[in-house]
């Protein structure tokens, strides 16, 4: 038995089913009632969409919504979110870096590009980057669409370590974004799938995100 201080349900389920065998037992605390968080509770965000192309899996739709997400999160909170936003391909990275950055800077304008550059380099990148880290709460960034993406899917949820390494970088809340019909069918990412209740928010904004970044 392995004793687990790192995460809570659902992310503790979601890693001892992928890569802990079930042998992990939870003795992660429960947040203070006091914090704040950017995110009511994990959830998966159901955004389809075509993919740029190219070998670039970035759906604009999905980068919109992590963009409304955070100007909403900064204004409620009255401060930039403890969050890391991470995702397996380093264009949806640079997508997000574009998108996030513009935000920052019209609703922070305190804040100067190296500021804003050294949150992004601590706060925004590919999953791997963020190996031995954690924050209160994180949002997976999927990307892909089934006609261009379905390859790099697979090559996501081919071991479990991708999965294992995002889920586990969350202590409290995880919030995924990517196309449920794409990613239920894929090994390791279908146990998130299972265990992340649908938030409906994606279905009421997704003809607004498919637009907003054209």
């Amino acid at each position: 038995m392995v004793v687990h201080r790192r995460c809570i349900e659902p992310m503790f389920s979601i890693l001892n089913q992928v890569a802990y065998n079930g042998r992990m037992f939870c003795k992660t605390g429960n947040p203070s009632p006091d914090k704040r968080f950017m995110l009511d509770r994990s959830k998966w965000y159901d955004i389809p969409g075509k993919e740029t192309g190219n070998k670039n899996h970035t759906v604009p739709a999905q980068i919109a919504l992590v963009v409304s997400l955070m100007k909403e999160a900064t204004i409620r909170l009255g401060e930039l979110p403890d969050v890391y936003i991470i995702t397996p391909f380093v264009s949806v990275k640079r997508s997000l870096d574009q998108q996030i950055r513009v935000l920052i800077k019209s609703i922070r304008p305190e804040m100067d590009a190296a500021d804003i550059s050294g949150w992004l380099d601590e706060r925004c990148g590919t999953i791997h980057t963020f190996q031995g880290k954690e924050a209160d709460e994180v949002l997976l960034v999927l990307g892909c669409d089934r006609q261009q993406g379905l390859g790099a899917a697979g090559w996501v949820g081919q071991k479990p370590n991708i999965i294992n390494v995002a889920v586990s970088r969350a202590k409290y809340r995880l919030g995924v974004v990517g196309s449920l019909e794409l990613w239920r069918n894929i090994p390791n990412v279908k146990v998130v799938c299972d265990m992340l209740k649908p938030d409906r928010t994606g279905d009421l904004l997704q003809p607004k995100l498919e637009t907003i970044l054209h």
